[in-house]
């Protein structure tokens, strides 16, 4: 089986945008070459983010995809911190315009162990190709996907208030993300502790670290932040089932 093959598979009709699946799909067309972090081709793509200074890390909020030329860095060593603190803020992935400034040969075998076993995708793209035209590419497939689960989100959250304004755009909507528009649901809600910040202040961080657990198992499940709680929505699960899913 291949690794396209999977990801077409993995991807049909799920709520999230997982990188693997826009890889996959213009992996010829910009000469992309994954490096490492293949087992994190899972994680959601919510953003795109143009960056090269260290100091910005606060405005990340989890499943930005970075574009990098290394210009700002100077060397690898520079490269590899930047790196792994996109890793700590939970970052989708990296792709680094290589051949000027910085060049795959250069990586140390250390950096890409790491990314290796933290599931975090490093990918390179050849200096002819413009990260423009890759920005481009990816932000109207990000568009358009958050724009439909955006619409599958406030589906479920309408229905939470009031199941009578269910409608048939609503039941073609539930079908293009795999549920079935008859037969039982379940939500569940999570809560969590945190001394130092309110719930609200974190969902969208939440949001997508489960996004990125749901993409891995392969569940159709839409996860969504209401009323400062995260908010799961499953079909046909039993308590028990959902509980082994979340781990």
């Amino acid at each position: 089986t291949t690794i396209e093959g999977r990801w077409r598979r993995r991807d049909d009709g799920m709520a999230a945008l997982m990188l693997g699946t826009v890889f996959e799909q213009t992996k010829e067309k910009y000469g992309l070459q994954l490096l490492a972090g293949e087992q994190g081709l899972h994680r959601s793509l919510r953003w795109l983010y143009f960056s090269e200074d260290i100091e910005n890390a606060d405005f990340l909020r989890g499943g930005e995809l970075m574009l990098l030329t290394g210009y700002s860095f100077g060397g690898r060593e520079g490269f590899e911190r930047f790196v792994k603190m996109l890793i700590s803020r939970n970052a989708c992935g990296v792709i680094v315009n290589v051949g000027k400034y910085i060049f795959p040969e250069e990586l140390s075998p250390e950096l890409l162990t790491l990314c290796d076993e933290r599931q975090f995708p490093l990918i390179t793209m050849p200096w002819k190709y413009h990260l423009t035209d890759i920005w481009q590419d990816y932000g109207q497939q990000i568009f358009l996907r958050a724009h439909e689960q955006n619409r599958l989100t406030y589906l479920f959250q309408m229905l939470l208030e009031d199941a009578r304004h269910y409608s048939p755009e609503d039941e073609s909507r539930l079908i293009a993300n795999r549920f079935a528009p008859r037969g039982s649901y379940c939500a569940a809600v999570l809560s969590w502790n945190h001394r130092e910040r309110k719930p609200g202040e974190f969902s969208g961080e939440i949001t997508v670290l489960v996004e990125n657990h749901l993409n891995q198992v392969r569940e159709p499940a839409c996860a969504f932040p209401y009323r400062n709680q995260q908010v799961l929505v499953f079909q046909a699960r039993t308590v028990r089932e959902i509980k082994t899913m979340l781990g």
